[in-house]
């Protein structure tokens, strides 16, 4: 179980992710930490609620003014140390993959929502390359129409997409994916169809001095 200390509990965030078939069929996990080693990452110790809160603008003319955008950040989040530049990048791709899923294109909610999480050991057990511990959360949640399960299961891998021709590369979500798997976290989608859909990013507590800095 991930079990999670947050200002209230939500459903999760975006995609109007991809089907296009990569060239080579290697292993989903092979070929997702091969776009990993391609980010250069410059990792720091980082207040996840203040990255977020400063993306306000920066949201809302992403998403067009039809997009309500709420945000829930959880008092005393723990830091993390991760790059803010890519965690800004990812949380914008998931925005707009999110703003790109609407039933009505443009309209709906997207939430975005931090929390402290404890993923245990059975939740560890059931994803391969996961360690236990304690994580910091970020969740993207929207009121799209949402995904049935075996176009979650595909959502991560590169070049896949359910978007229409000529409207993405469907490299999105896999970069995000590829980017916290290198930083030493984990992805996950939950979604339904018309319920819309929810992805977390877990990044790993910073522990030390440089965390109470």
């Amino acid at each position: 179980n991930a079990a999670c200390m947050r200002a209230r509990s939500l459903p999760v965030a975006p995609s109007a992710v991809l089907p296009m078939q990569p060239p080579q069929r290697r292993p989903p996990t092979q070929r997702l930490l091969a776009f990993a080693r391609q980010q250069p990452l410059k990792p720091e110790p980082l207040d996840v609620n203040k990255l977020v809160a400063g993306m306000s603008d920066l949201l809302r003319h992403s998403l067009g003014g039809g997009v309500q955008l709420e945000t829930v950040l959880a008092g005393g989040l723990w830091r993390t140390h991760i790059d803010p530049n890519q965690l800004e990048s990812a949380i914008l791709n998931l925005a707009v993959n999110a703003r790109d899923a609407m039933a009505e294109p443009g309209e709906g909610r997207l939430t975005i929502e931090t929390a402290n999480c404890y993923l245990n050991e059975r939740y560890a057990a059931e994803h391969p390359g996961v360690q236990a511990g304690q994580y910091v959360m970020v969740a993207v949640t929207d009121t799209g129409t949402g995904m049935p399960p075996e176009v979650v299961a595909k959502a991560f891998e590169p070049f896949f997409t359910t978007k229409e021709v000529g409207r993405g590369t469907g490299l999105g979500l896999s970069q995000v994916y590829g980017f916290v798997r290198q930083s030493g976290g984990h992805a996950k989608i939950y979604s339904e169809p018309g319920h819309g859909t929810t992805v977390k990013l877990y990044m790993p507590r910073l522990l030390g001095e440089q965390a109470a800095a």
